[in-house]
């Protein structure tokens, strides 16, 4: 099976790169990729917020946290 690896640093959906990941996601989904997304988000966001295709694997990166203390924006 063939496997893509997303790695962005916006919000899925959330910004203009992130609306295309997202698309990029969706359609790669349909035609059976193995499909994991390295992404930035805020330590407040759900990962169910970014309604991701079922099989997704998705590994956040937490900004506004203890490890990472900045703004994702600054």
């Amino acid at each position: 099976m063939k496997k893509i690896l997303h790695v962005i640093a916006q919000q899925p959906g959330k910004t203009g790169s992130g609306i295309f990941a997202k698309n990029i996601l969706h359609q790669a989904d349909k035609r059976g990729y193995n499909q994991t997304l390295i992404a930035g988000v805020p330590f407040y966001e759900n990962k169910k917020s970014y309604c991701l295709p079922e099989g997704v694997c998705f590994e956040p990166v937490i900004f506004e946290s203890g490890q990472l203390p900045f703004l994702l924006w600054e």
